[in-house]
């Protein structure tokens, strides 16, 4: 093939669709990828200056959080309460995570992930350009990059999705989790992904950890049950859950409804995958999946839970993060309110850290909770987290 004219082709290219269509910027990226980054005249094409001016144009607002550990990139349709909202959600997300993961504290320092920047685009049309500006796939609701430390994701309406905004950004954010505090190594680089056998489990409890609320613990939602089949022959069963793998969506929805009716019924399932994973102990992990599968007890209950769940579906709703984080309480004294938690909760050794952000300053308390651990450690666990429960409830009124 004649490169002169391929050339002049792309250049004609440019020219006619004008600058930051999607067709031109296709050109440009061939133009620059297979040729000498030169317009057919010979004008160099500077590629870094328009990705630098599309990424502007199409996500023009940054905001800050957290002594900015936490950064949204968003197109200026996504308005300053939405983004205060997601922040928000990310913290009810993140509490109902440690809860029960039993780690808070990172498993390796100095990655990308110490901050984390989310990037949302105005709509799905928007959210094209993705491809050109990070050159990462676009035929998806939105996805995480752990070694960047980013994902990505963008607004819709009712019209163009079933799922809101806030439900793809509670379940990418449950992702930068999992990498952060649960999964060692980086996606897919440590032998605790190899075969592909937490694809269930990031993908199952993504959906599931999606639902945590504040005051309520993790909450299931209607739209996951609404996404089950009625009838246990269209449904997937245990054994072709926890070996599912990327290729279809089926298994969000049945791995969702797996851990809805661990978090409800086996929680001493649920936590000692958790101690697997964190351990990087893939042979014992692949040993209780082996176990799972082979369970038709266990699969009968799990068909008899989603039965439960599609009978009382009207009952659900999705995550919708409440309005109390807009409530203005005046001016209180961080010594004031520790006084207080304290007084409530029966922690110990209380300490204060503050962290800032654009529009509110922040503070953590730390404390430690006397409890007396038995053997049992779900039986502890739930124990711990009542009583958790209890304490923001109390302090809540």
């Amino acid at each position: 093939m004649n490169e002169q004219l391929v050339v002049q082709f792309l250049t004609d290219v440019v020219d006619l669709y004008g600058e930051w269509t999607a067709p031109s910027l296709e050109a440009v990226e061939m133009l620059c990828y297979l040729y000498d980054c030169e317009y057919a005249d010979g004008t160099p094409i500077d590629e870094d200056g328009i990705i630098e001016s599309v990424h502007n144009w199409l996500l023009p607002s940054r905001t800050t959080f957290d002594d900015e550990t936490i950064i949204f990139k968003t197109g200026d349709a996504v308005t300053p309460e939405k983004i205060e909202t997601l922040y928000w959600a990310m913290k009810e997300v993140k509490a109902q995570f440690h809860r029960i993961s039993l780690n808070d504290i990172p498993l390796e320092q100095g990655n990308a992930d110490d901050s984390l920047i989310a990037v949302i685009y105005n709509s799905p049309a928007d959210y094209q350009y993705n491809n050109f500006l990070y050159g990462l796939s676009t035929s998806n609701g939105g996805m995480y990059i752990e070694s960047w430390g980013t994902f990505f994701t963008y607004e819709r309406t009712p019209q163009e999705s079933i799922y809101t905004l806030e439900d793809l950004f509670r379940h990418e954010f449950t992702h930068y989790l999992q990498g952060r505090y649960l999964e060692p190594g980086m996606w897919w680089q440590h032998p605790i992904y190899d075969n592909e056998r937490l694809t269930w489990f990031d993908e199952g409890e993504a959906e599931f950890i999606a639902g945590s609320s504040r005051l309520n613990g993790v909450q299931t939602r209607r739209t996951m049950v609404e996404n089950i089949a009625w009838e246990e022959v269209d449904r997937m069963s245990l054994a072709e859950v926890v070996n599912a793998q990327y290729g279809s969506w089926a298994f969000y929805t049945y791995g969702f409804a797996f851990f809805d009716y661990m978090y409800k019924n086996r929680m001493d399932m649920f936590l000692e995958m958790i101690d697997y994973i964190k351990g990087g102990n893939g042979s014992a992990f692949d040993d209780l999946m082996n176990e799972i599968a082979n369970d038709e007890q266990l699969n009968g209950y799990y068909q008899e839970h989603m039965d439960e769940l599609k009978a009382n579906q009207d009952s659900f709703s999705d995550p919708v993060t409440g309005g109390a984080y807009f409530v203005d309480t005046g001016n209180i004294e961080p010594n004031e309110l520790l006084n207080e938690i304290e007084l409530n909760s029966g922690l110990e050794n209380l300490s204060i850290e503050f962290e800032e952000s654009q529009n509110h300053s922040l503070f953590k308390i730390t404390g430690e909770l006397p409890y007396e651990m038995g053997n049992n450690l779900s039986d502890s666990w739930e124990g711990i987290n009542q009583y958790s429960n209890m304490v923001i409830e109390e302090l809540n009124n």
